[in-house]
């Protein structure tokens, strides 16, 4: 907090104070929103509804209606893990009803978009991967694709074939506010039980955004959850 001014969104004239440890991840996002005139919401939720900025509990009714974004899929495709007896399998089969399948997963940019990670395992500079990470699940919500993400909900995973810290996947497919205006992101459980209305549920499934910039929440399933990786989805291959 020197007094240096940062930048501008939208037509507001409220001045806002941000914390030092968030300075450098703002120029960014306002350099992109500059850059990308047709998507101006990530530099409104940084700006205005991160956890440690002043009145992020505040939101007016016309950025709650911009930023808002319900589910960008129907929840009639979603596929139970009680189905496919395997997360990945479960996550993958939805976005196949919807036309979708993965991005690259594996090989050089596997960990493009990592957004947390127990044992610095990738070796990769997590604030720059965390916000590019955030910044895509932003941008491919508002074009209507549901995201694929990691979520770590227990320590010391040993899992091989991801970064030693993701236990479980899952999809997120929105963004909302909740009853006292904080911002958080939506999305399907596939380890619902069978019932697809608790794994689709707005309210039992949400992830809310943390100073440190994660992404941190719950689902039907478990509670405790960390988003670790973001995985961009593609159209499906015929």
């Amino acid at each position: 907090m020197n007094d240096n001014y940062i930048g501008k969104w939208g037509t507001s004239t409220e001045i806002r104070v941000i914390k030092n440890d968030r300075i450098e991840q703002l120029k960014i996002c306002i350099n992109n929103a500059n850059n990308k005139p047709k998507d101006p919401v990530n530099i409104a939720v940084m700006l205005q509804y991160w956890p440690s900025n002043s009145g992020s509990n505040n939101p007016s009714t016309e950025d709650k209606s911009k930023i808002s974004k319900g589910h960008v899929i129907p929840t009639t495709s979603q596929e139970s893990y009680s189905t496919h007896r395997d997360c990945y399998v479960s996550a993958c089969a939805t976005l196949a009803n919807n036309g979708y399948e993965p991005g690259s997963y594996w090989g050089d940019k596997q960990y493009e978009f990592q957004m947390y990670t127990e044992t610095n395992s990738p070796n990769v500079n997590i604030t720059k991967t965390r916000l590019a990470g955030f910044e895509k699940i932003n941008q491919d919500l508002e074009t209507g694709k549901p995201i694929m993400v990691g979520v770590t909900y227990k320590p010391n995973s040993t899992n091989p074939d991801t970064d030693k810290t993701t236990d479980h996947f899952i999809i997120l497919t929105g963004r909302e506010f909740d009853d006292v205006g904080k911002l958080f992101y939506t999305g399907f459980e596939n380890v619902d039980g069978g019932d697809t209305s608790l794994g689709t549920s707005s309210k039992l499934n949400r992830f809310y955004p943390q100073e440190d910039g994660t992404l941190k929440g719950g689902t039907c399933y478990k509670s405790g959850m960390t988003i670790t990786q973001v995985k961009p989805v593609k159209e499906k291959t015929k």
